[in-house]
Formats: C-alpha cells, sequence, structure tokens
C-alpha cells in the first residue's frame, strides 16, 4: 500500500489521513501502523496540521 506522508495543501493532508483510516477499516493495515503513519503525515505536515497551537479547521 503507497502512502502519501508530504502533502502540499491542508485538504491533501486530511484526504490521506482519510485514507489511512479508510485502510483501516478495510483491514488493510493493523492499528498500529495507523498510528504511526498518521503520527509522521501530522509530524511531516505540522504546518499544514496545527495553527495557533490547535489543529485547523479542514482537520477537525
Amino acid at each position: 500500500m503507497k502512502i502519501r506522508l508530504f502533502c502540499k495543501s491542508q485538504l491533501e493532508l486530511s484526504q490521506a489521513i482519510k485514507n489511512l483510516i479508510d485502510s483501516y477499516w478495510e483491514n488493510k493495515i493493523d492499528e498500529t501502523s495507523l498510528i504511526e503513519h498518521v503520527h509522521k503525515a501530522i509530524v511531516i505536515n505540522e504546518d499544514k496540521a496545527f495553527k495557533d497551537g490547535q489543529y485547523t479547521k479542514v482537520l477537525q
């Protein structure tokens, strides 16, 4: 499964996280992988994930 971690926009980041969650529910990845990949995506794209110390509205 190909997982996109570097995103160009908040919308792209939210879609990547949604795809990870969908993959988990479809039993394509396990819970540990889900948590690890979502964490990596947030850390790598921190500038797109947070504004003023809170998740952006797109991610909420």
